[in-house]
């Protein structure tokens, strides 16, 4: 019991305790500048996400830049009554969903290769 009243344990209680503190501070000092970088990252990704999308149908989010594709002001230069009587049949027939899959997969694609390559 004398050891744990003695100067020499307080001395060493003390010094473990500064370097416990110093050691925190260190730890700190070194990982708090990268965590901070990282939530202001992420904050710009979703402020940027939230800046590219128009919400027009409630559930399909479009970016701003491709929304005039929607915009139901073109012409048609057939009127609204004509109709390809067998589209499939037809010559001048292209399946818009072939197209737009082919589409799609590509924008995927280099969608994935941006990602990744900001983790290389």
């Amino acid at each position: 019991m004398e050891f744990f009243k003695s100067p020499g344990f307080k001395m060493y209680l003390l010094i473990v305790g500064a370097a416990a503190v110093l050691a925190f501070g260190i730890t700190v000092a070194v990982l708090l500048p990268g965590y901070l970088d990282h939530q202001r990252n992420l904050k710009l990704v979703e402020n940027s996400a939230k800046e590219e999308t128009v919400d027009s149908s409630g559930e399909l989010l479009i970016p701003e830049k491709y929304t005039t594709l929607l915009d139901p002001q073109w012409k048609s230069y057939y009127s609204l009554k004509y109709r390809i009587k067998d589209p499939e049949n037809s010559e001048y027939w292209v399946d818009p969903s072939a197209m737009m899959l082919k589409y799609l997969e590509n924008k995927n694609t280099t969608m994935m290769h941006d990602i990744l390559k900001k983790y290389e």
